[in-house]
Formats: structure tokens, sequence, C-alpha cells
């Protein structure tokens, strides 16, 4: 009777282990799943922000592109504009010289 008390506690010990063994297995499973869904987030933010970092470095490229460009028509227009105010100063000297024969003939006229 008294082996047959002393198996059945051990029976009950064993069973209340393999109990909270369970618990806590079923509490690891729980946090493999957050676990995982977090590196499924995580790895879905890193790609999205490699795609966030391939479309960004596209765009700097088409802007340093257009940079260029405006940059080297600037300097295009700049020399049409120094040269507009250069051929304004040959007009320019040519009509006060042509005023100056104007003025002589007048005077001898």
């Amino acid at each position: 009777l008294s082996q047959n008390r002393t198996l059945a506690l051990q029976l009950q010990r064993s069973q209340e282990k393999v109990s909270s063994l369970e618990q806590e297995l079923d509490a690891m499973k729980e946090k493999n799943k957050q676990f995982a869904a977090q590196v499924k987030r995580l790895s879905e933010a890193a790609g999205s922000g490699e795609d966030d970092i391939t479309r960004l470095r596209t765009e700097l490229a088409q802007l340093e592109e257009k940079y260029t460009l405006l940059k080297q028509k600037d300097k295009e227009s700049e020399k049409a504009l120094n040269a507009c105010k250069t051929e304004l100063k040959e007009k320019d000297k040519n009509i006060s010289s042509l005023a100056k024969d104007l003025d002589a003939y007048d005077y001898c006229v």
C-alpha cells in the first residue's frame, strides 16, 4: 500500500512536471511565432528600404544630369549675352560715329 502511494505521488509529480513543461513549450512556441513575425516585418522593411535607396539613387542621378545640363545652358546663355553686349557696344559706337558725322554734315551745310 505504501509502495502504491509512493508510486502514485511520483506519477502525480511527473504529470505536474510534464504539464509544466508543456506550458513552457507552448509559451516558447508562441514567442518563436512572435519572433518569426518580427523577423518577417524587419525583412520586409529592409527590402522596402533597399527599394527606396535604389529609387532615391536613380532620382539623384537624374537630378545631377539635369543640373549638369542647366549649368551648360547657363554658360551658353552667358556667352550669348556677352556677345549681344559686345554687338550692342559696337552698334552704339557706330551710331555715335554716324551722329558725329551727321552733326559735321549739318554744320557744313
